[in-house]
């Protein structure tokens, strides 16, 4: 296989995303200060991590959220499956539930008007959906710890990036991808969620049954992968059915929708803050083949035969330094 630049932790400014998109920025005191510190463990000497996130606050930005949404969980599990083959571990279980990292973090209240509960204010919100674990740990975290490990047994003072660099890298996208939020509208968000639960149930299966035995073995299996969950991003089962029986829940009053408070900031209130009407914009583009969030979807397929020579690239180089440090 040729010589192929290794893959570099995400940060917030996503290729994807444009320059008009909006951004906020926050203080290490949100939160994010711990798995900051864990990327910059790995990281090469004086790399930088900026403290801005990108912001969903305008109705056009929904496919090109939507796809950098889609293509970090496809990248996540790819990499997650690169880690098992690298580490020699069995593929990981994922968890149904909240993140395990967090970059940065919202600020948001409730308020009661009128008998109802209104939301105010923007909550962070994960680009990749579902949690992959094994055992008590995040595989990310767990092999943070066997790199540090790696690092005291051999007992030089140099630094993770510079004595295993392909491990150093693998485990810091991986850190990433749990980690990286951007800033929503705090109904969005909580609708959000509501769908992503269903998400990861169907998910479930989505990974390999066994661990590669060689880098063809690897690259071919990633990139199955990569075409089922593209597909599986496409399926109505997934995506559509929930929408509409969530809208059915909402109007026959059997759930309650979320809805931002009318009087919060204006760039909080895309979908006029009301949850219905940005599930009713979602329910139409998924319908729409020729939809730009549709688009957005197919075009993260077309990359999945680079993005797994790439993961099994650094694999391949990662699995040697652990034989040797490891």
């Amino acid at each position: 296989m040729a010589k192929k630049k290794t893959p570099k932790p995400l940060d917030d400014s996503n290729s994807i995303a444009g320059p008009n998109f909006r951004m906020s920025t926050e203080s290490e005191k949100s939160g994010r200060g711990k798995v900051v510190q864990a990327i910059k463990n790995l990281s090469p000497k004086g790399a930088s991590f900026p403290n801005h996130q990108l912001v969903f606050a305008n109705e056009r930005d929904l496919a090109r959220f939507h796809q950098m949404r889609v293509e970090m969980t496809i990248s996540k599990f790819m990499a997650a499956v690169a880690m098992a083959y690298a580490f020699d571990t069995e593929h990981p279980r994922l968890v149904v539930g909240g993140a395990s990292d967090q970059y940065l973090t919202g600020n948001s209240t409730t308020v009661q008007k009128n008998g109802k509960t209104y939301l105010r204010g923007t909550q962070a919100a994960h680009f990749a959906i579902g949690t992959l674990w094994r055992g008590s740990q995040s595989i990310a975290r767990e092999a943070e710890a066997k790199i540090k490990a790696a690092l005291e047994k051999d007992g030089s003072s140099a630094r993770a990036s510079d004595l295993m660099p392909a491990s150093s890298s693998l485990v810091r996208l991986m850190l990433a991808y749990d980690a990286a939020t951007y800033s929503a509208p705090a109904f969005i968000n909580q609708s959000d969620g509501k769908l992503e639960v269903i998400k990861q149930h169907f998910m479930l299966g989505l990974m390999p049954s066994s661990v590669a035995t060689s880098p063809t073995d690897l690259n071919r299996e990633l990139t199955v992968l990569g075409n089922r969950m593209t597909e599986f991003f496409l399926k109505r089962k997934i995506n559509l059915d929930p929408i509409e029986k969530r809208l059915a829940a909402i109007a026959n009053g059997s759930a309650k929708g979320f809805f931002q408070d009318p009087n919060d900031l204006a760039h909080n209130l895309p979908y006029q803050g009301e949850e219905p009407v940005y599930l009713g914009v979602n329910r139409d583009k998924l319908s729409d083949t020729n939809s730009d969030l549709v688009a957005g979807i197919v075009s993260v397929g077309s990359d999945v035969r680079r993005s797994s020579e790439q993961f099994t690239e650094i694999a391949v180089a990662t699995r040697e330094e652990i034989a040797k440090y490891g």
